[in-house]
């Protein structure tokens, strides 16, 4: 049997104090990058890996992220997968930190998703949590009170004690995408969402009537779509959207939502942007592989991820976090 590599084996390697191991392992102490170097060499030569088990029974500490989706799935839309990987990108480097992801609790609209929570933070022993898409006031009050870092993610803005807020100008978004769309001529523009359910969508909506407003064009109701955001709910809208013939112009909330309208028009042989303008919302990675490329507004969700755990992790004195936007002009404008 191989023997177990303490932190103790590394000092002797490294030619360094037991103690300044310590500092270099848990970032407790500003080090030279001399040293630094000479411990993680010993590191990975002798091959340790820390008892993170027993080191949280010490330290109180388990050195687990929790992630909760408030509302939707990692199945229906591939922006989770670009928000984990920002997610990943930060906790990378943080070693002892690893990200545990929830997924049998219940979700935000069910009466015990508060309890839920709660239970799942306590029982799993949590040193921080990630939200996205957590709407609910008084649930958001209430889990400050645990007095665990919690990162919400597209929630609005509530400045208390253990909450960090990272978010863009929604708002803004759905002006530039709304804007861009009457600056190319069109003029009678659909808004599809999941029926101006939560903050994030209210402000896109927002902005999208201030954009018909500056243009002096009409507000219409009918043109306000509700639907499931998914790949399959922009097909199933698109029945609707298609039976009309006076909509010259798509607004979507999401890129999976704008995926699937492109492909609902695409099979009924209408030509983008010749019969139909059409804009996303994300500027998912996946944009990248369709055609025609979708016009869309980049949120940069790698970043929102990252921020969310660097804001925890860091300990940061800043309570929100605006990630910059900027329409990206694809072909389907």
């Amino acid at each position: 049997m191989s023997k177990n590599i303490t932190i103790k084996d590394i000092a002797k390697e490294a030619n360094v104090s037991i103690a300044t191991v310590s500092y270099c392992l848990n970032k407790t102490k500003n080090l030279k990058e001399e040293t630094k170097i000479k411990i993680y060499n010993a590191i990975e030569k002798l091959g340790y890996n820390p008892n993170l088990a027993a080191k949280s029974l010490v330290t109180n500490k388990s050195k687990l992220i929790g992630f909760v989706i408030g509302n939707g799935s990692f199945e229906d839309n591939p922006f989770y997968s670009n928000l984990l990987a920002g997610m990943n990108s930060a906790i990378k480097e943080h070693y002892e930190y690893d990200l545990l992801i929830a997924s049998n609790l219940a979700k935000e609209n069910e009466d015990n998703f508060e309890t839920s929570v709660t239970n799942w933070i306590k029982k799993r022993a949590l040193d921080a949590v990630i939200f996205i898409g957590l709407n609910n006031e008084k649930i958001i009050h209430n889990l400050n009170k645990l007095n665990v870092p919690i990162s919400l993610i597209d929630s609005g803005n509530y400045f208390l004690n253990n909450i960090y807020n990272i978010r863009i100008d929604d708002e803004l978004g759905g002006y530039l995408g709304t804007k861009h769309l009457i600056n190319k001529g069109y003029k009678n523009i659909a808004f599809v969402s999941d029926g101006l359910i939560g903050q994030v969508t209210k402000l896109r909506y927002e902005g999208y009537k201030k954009a018909l407003k500056e243009a002096k064009l009409p507000i219409k109701s009918e043109n306000l779509y509700k639907v499931q955001v998914s790949y399959e709910g922009g097909i199933e809208v698109s029945q609707n959207l298609m039976s009309r013939n006076d909509i010259d112009a798509i607004f979507t909330i999401a890129d999976i939502l704008a995926f699937g309208i492109m492909r609902a028009y695409l099979t009924n042989s209408y030509s983008f942007p010749k019969d139909i303008a059409l804009i996303g919302f994300d500027n998912l990675n996946s944009n990248s592989y369709m055609t025609p490329n979708l016009t869309t507004i980049d949120q940069n969700v790698f970043m929102k991820g990252r921020m969310a755990v660097e804001a925890i992790l860091n300990k940061s004195e800043k309570k929100e976090f605006i990630i910059p936007i900027k329409l990206i002009v694809g072909e389907t404008t």
